[in-house]
């Protein structure tokens, strides 16, 4: 469509623009995606709420400053799964996570919280990718 084009409703009449600043953004879903979209809206101190993405580095407020979520971040998880481990009575584990910066960053928060707890984690922590077959197993 060129510019030239005129715009109508459905009803035939012409639309009536009426513009409204942008007062948040909603979303994404995932904390890479969110990375990206935090670091452009910052720039236009458009406040983005998150309701899924839980990676540990949108906590940093000084990069983030205008990020925001519903879900705890990471760290918690793994601080959670450590206790229930302690609680068990289990002293030495092995730890398997799933490839790439989620199970990766997973993996360091666990293995801190683990230790502050006493419990140790086998040094070979076995990654998988999420895409492997039954075969792959």
């Amino acid at each position: 469509m060129s510019q030239a084009e005129e715009i109508y409703c459905s009803d035939g009449s012409k639309p009536i623009y009426q513009h409204h600043p942008v007062a948040a953004v909603i979303g994404a879903a995932s904390s890479q995606v969110s990375v990206m979209v935090a670091s452009m809206l910052q720039l236009f101190k458009v406040p983005q709420i998150s309701y899924s993405s839980t990676g540990t580095e949108l906590s940093e407020k000084p990069r983030f400053a205008y990020f925001s979520r519903v879900v705890p971040p990471d760290n918690f998880q793994a601080t959670a799964m450590a206790h229930v481990v302690s609680a068990l009575g289990w002293s030495y584990v092995h730890a398997i996570a799933v490839t790439g910066a989620y199970g990766e960053r997973g993996i360091d928060s666990f293995r801190a919280a683990a230790a502050e707890l006493g419990v140790c984690i086998d040094g070979d922590v076995h990654k998988v990718n999420r895409r492997w077959t039954d075969i792959q197993f």
